[in-house]
């Protein structure tokens, strides 16, 4: 080989190498980069699951005391027509 063709060849065998190494070390940070981002949406999306669940438990809750309360209330309006039915009597009224 001559002086040029050698030189050449160690040219580009360091630039081979140069981008080899800059190739790792960039794909390096490129999957530390990924990995913080898929912890960062594993969190979001176990908030937003967490979020939803307690969304339904809260709306079936609310569901359940709107139907307590209703059967309460007609509970009471029919113990107040009864009183007032009995004291009707109790007054001589029909």
């Amino acid at each position: 080989m001559s002086p040029d063709s050698e030189e050449l060849a160690k040219l580009i065998s360091s630039v081979s190498e140069s981008l080899h190494r800059e190739m790792h070390e960039g794909f390096t940070r490129l999957t530390e980069r990924i990995d913080l981002m898929e912890t960062r949406l594993d969190r979001h999306g176990a908030l937003l699951q967490t979020g939803a669940r307690w969304s339904v438990r809260m709306t079936n809750w609310s569901e359940q005391i709107d139907r307590e309360q209703s059967d309460s209330d007609k509970k009471i309006a029919d113990l107040e027509r009864r009183m007032r039915n009995l004291e009707r009597k109790k007054n001589g009224h029909k």
